[in-house]
């Protein structure tokens, strides 16, 4: 892929990634705010991977260059030589660590944002370790939860929001109850299984793909439909009520698209969703041991009239708008580049 040389106050964006969730969500808005706010920007996957990754047409179509690396750390040097750029920002374990070391050695400017709350297994614990444990070697650090920045030793960091282009959104008006995630422990899919055999008059629906997916496909009863994994723009219109029963977490992308289209969610008190949600203005909040009361917030919900449903979708909309929209949160980011330059 040409490699394109931008102006001097370039801002690199650095990830290790394979697929669209989380983290490459949250990196996808930051780009397309910065693009559309005439920041130079270009975002860099540290490896590719066996297909080009599905950020490349939607970063492209925004005129926004896209590079990838062989993963190792001479290749990252190599190209930021070329660049030049005038901050990197790294997202995730891999990108942190390696862009960390690469900035230092270069004598460059480099932010790392910390996106995880689940500590992890085997590997995934040691590049975990590793990560926070080089992250001294940032200029500025940024977490999206207070969770995440406390596990980070001995430097400040400070909290970043999630946020989304509300612009172009359409509040829904689906019916539909349901999960959207990766389909892994920390999210808590399998709770869903439970909620559904406790409210066996409703029904329940699973978009997403992971680990998890056969074991629950098996033991799923019948009022549950799972779809995989979905462009999202094509079903947000369909969920009346987003629930996300997770573990761990830090600020899901996917909560802020819900409540940014009017959808109120259900969630346990885990990362930042204290900050998103006000138990029964916006959606509905219980405690992580408690995960079960979720299923008399779904039937509360589900009894509502259509009144009290405009009202908290009309809530919803205003905390994203308020809070966790572009217009909300990137001068904050620009300005954090302004001072790291």
């Amino acid at each position: 892929m040409k490699q394109q040389v931008n102006s001097k106050d370039q801002v690199m964006l650095l990830l290790d990634s394979r697929s669209h969730g989380g983290i490459e969500t949250h990196v996808l808005e930051l780009a397309t705010g910065l693009s559309g706010s005439g920041q130079s920007v270009s975002v860099c996957f540290l490896c590719r991977y066996d297909q080009p990754h599905p950020l490349q047409d939607l970063l492209e179509h925004q005129n926004i260059p896209v590079n990838y690396f062989d993963g190792t750390l001479s290749a990252t040097l190599n190209y930021i030589k070329f660049t030049n750029p005038t901050v990197l920002h790294t997202h995730g374990y891999k990108a942190g660590i390696i862009g960390r070391i690469a900035a230092s050695l270069l004598k460059k400017r480099v932010i790392s944002t910390f996106h995880a709350g689940e500590i992890g297994s085997g590997k995934l614990r040691f590049y975990d370790w590793l990560d926070r444990y080089t992250a001294f070697l940032a200029d500025k650090r940024l977490a999206v939860s207070q969770d995440i920045a406390a596990r980070i030793p001995f430097v400040r960091v400070e909290l970043v929001r999630n946020f989304i282009n509300t612009r172009t959104l359409v509040p829904s008006r689906g019916k539909q109850i349901a999960f959207v995630g990766r389909l892994s422990a920390e999210k808590g899919p399998d709770r869903m299984l439970d909620y559904a055999k406790a409210l066996p008059h409703l029904s329940f629906h699973i978009y997403g793909d992971g680990p998890e997916r056969a074991r629950l496909e098996q033991s799923a009863p019948g009022n549950v439909t799972f779809y995989g994994f979905c462009n999202m723009k094509e079903h947000w219109c369909d969920i009346g009520l987003l629930v996300m029963p997770s573990r761990y977490e830090g600020m899901p992308l996917a909560a802020l698209e819900a409540l940014g289209r009017g959808i109120p969610v259900a969630a346990t008190r885990v990362g930042a969703m204290e900050q998103l949600i006000s138990n029964g203005s916006n959606g509905y909040l219980v405690e992580e041991a408690n995960h079960k009361l979720l299923s008399a917030a779904i039937n509360t919900w589900h009894s509502l009239t259509e009144e009290n449903r405009q009202e908290i979708s009309q809530a919803a909309i205003e905390t994203v708008e308020r809070g966790f929209s572009v217009d909300a949160v990137l001068p904050s980011i620009l300005e954090d580049y302004r001072k790291t330059a």
